[in-house]
């Protein structure tokens, strides 16, 4: 399986990790991210299980209310998403859980390894393949993905979390976040703006973008309509205009 993930990722193999970089590691928990220097931070992992969060998923997005308010599924549950910075997955998990039909996107091969395996695993945890089969993962840039969608195909919701660069110490705590800057540096700036413009153009009735709590909005786009606060993020909802007829 190294191998051959190896070659389609056009990456060299090794049966031992050497200092230098970062590395993409098969074990017997599945794939993962991690740089073999002495003093590193840990492996990270697109984990769906750990922490009580299979247990989350299991009872439907329990203390998930945050993501539900954003994603307006009291009027509208069971809502198409697309999650057009899928990550590690929680959240397009989450949104599956909440009884979403959800398309998550990742445009990097590697993240999307580490994801594929978390949605692998998990779809073999007791309860949880049925919230699982309502994922469609994509390697694939999220613009390219929402071009190719037909009317009848548009999602009511898109959700956006750009990696904007760090700039706290806070903000550079969690291991992952450090391997993932390494890994694909932070969102141009003029790429996020442009993804979110298209998402504006194609959902049905909201975008909804990710930001640190204190962060101001997003130059170039406009003031978002509403606001979902939380301790360490918001979610700013764009709501998308009826047509008129």
């Amino acid at each position: 399986m190294a191998r051959a993930r190896a070659t389609a990722l056009d990456l060299p193999f090794a049966l031992e990790a050497e200092p230098g970089g970062l590395t993409l590691r098969l074990d017997e928990d599945g794939w993962a991210l991690f740089d073999p220097a002495p003093g590193a931070p840990g492996a990270v992992r697109a984990d769906l299980l750990g922490g009580g969060m299979a247990e989350r998923l299991r009872q439907g997005g329990r203390g998930e209310a945050r993501l539900a308010s954003a994603l307006g599924l009291k009027r509208h549950p069971a809502s198409r998403v697309l999650d057009a910075t899928a990550g590690l997955g929680r959240e397009s998990a989450i949104a599956a859980a909440l009884g979403c039909g959800v398309i998550a996107c990742e445009r990097s091969p590697i993240v999307g390894t580490l994801l594929a395996d978390a949605f692998a695993r998990a779809a073999h945890e007791p309860g949880l393949a049925e919230v699982i089969a309502r994922i469609d993962l994509r390697i694939a840039d999220a613009r390219d993905v929402l071009r190719s969608l037909d009317d009848a195909s548009r999602p009511d919701a898109i959700l956006v979390d750009p990696m904007f660069p760090e700039r706290t110490k806070a903000a550079r705590a969690k291991k992952e976040m450090q391997l993932l800057q390494r890994l694909l540096g932070p969102d141009d700036p003029a790429d996020t703006v442009e993804l979110i413009e298209l998402a504006l153009a194609t959902a049905r009735r909201r975008v909804i973008l990710k930001r640190p709590v204190h962060a101001p909005h997003v130059p170039g786009v406009r003031a978002p309509d509403l606001e979902v606060p939380g301790r360490a993020a918001r979610y700013d909802v764009y709501l998308i205009a009826p047509p008129r007829l």
